[in-house]
């Protein structure tokens, strides 16, 4: 059920959200009802802070469960959505500490989220899963925003590939300095995985800056160098990104 009445969501079994990250706030309230009424919250947000978002707000860890989605859709006109993508996946699962009813909880979404044709998954290590689409995303968001050209110009050329991975070697830095284990394995299959990508798939990130939109730069490239920051981790492609992004939009901050 889509709905754009909150109230319509108190009760329900289960409340996916799906608003880009700069949005979150807006609904916050309205997901702490609906959980407090016993609906499992699993956000799709792109980024790794979704769910401690909603947790600050008020939704319940008790109520909430870590998603993710890797698909390349773009709203072409109110209320449609393309897919552009050959995959559509999405990975859930409960943070550490999380109740058993949880555990079971992931199992059962997934379970409904391969009946209605998407492939899905239940995990045990979500905050893994998390950050090993960070190091995908992230990455082609910055390559693809600063040249403002799709993937396949990217990969095409030596300066392209490197910058890539060099993003990439940064986001496990950063990874690492928060206590996250994700593995030189994982590195080298996000950068493969964005190299076999067709060569016209541009990021959202990309799309919205040719759109002129809000972009989600605090959720990537911003959080990388922000949470690098936090922990002594230099992220200068990251943080060069930010700073350009930042600029270009008209986003004055003191």
């Amino acid at each position: 059920m889509a709905t754009d009445d909150p109230e319509a969501l108190r009760g329900t079994d289960w409340l996916l959200i799906a608003v880009k990250t700069y949005s979150l706030d807006e609904v916050a309230d309205a997901t702490v009802r609906a959980a407090r009424t016993g609906s499992i919250v699993m956000p799709l947000l792109n980024g790794v802070d979704a769910a401690d978002r909603l947790a600050a707000h008020g939704v319940p860890r008790t109520n909430l469960l870590g998603g993710l989605a890797q698909v390349s859709v773009a709203r072409t006109a109110p209320g449609v959505v393309e897919h552009r993508s050959p995959f559509d996946r999405v990975v859930t699962g409960p943070f550490a500490g999380s109740p058993a009813a949880l555990h079971d909880a992931a199992q059962r979404i997934a379970a409904d989220l391969q009946a209605a044709g998407t492939e899905a998954r239940a995990t045990s290590e979500i905050e893994r899963e998390l950050w090993r689409k960070l190091l995908l995303l992230v990455p082609i968001s910055v390559a693809c925003g600063l040249s403002r050209r799709p993937i396949g110009a990217i990969g095409a050329i030596r300066e392209g590939r490197d910058l890539l991975a060099r993003a990439i070697a940064e986001i496990v830095a950063v990874a690492h300095a928060h206590g996250v284990g994700v593995t030189d394995d994982d590195a080298a299959t996000a950068l493969r995985s964005m190299l076999a990508l067709p060569g016209t798939i541009k990021p959202s990130f990309l799309l919205d800056l040719e759109a002129g939109s809000q972009t989600e730069v605090d959720a990537l490239a911003g959080a990388v160098s922000r949470m690098g920051r936090a922990k002594g981790v230099a992220t200068p492609i990251h943080d060069v990104a930010t700073a350009a992004f930042l600029a270009a939009s008209g986003d004055v901050r003191k």
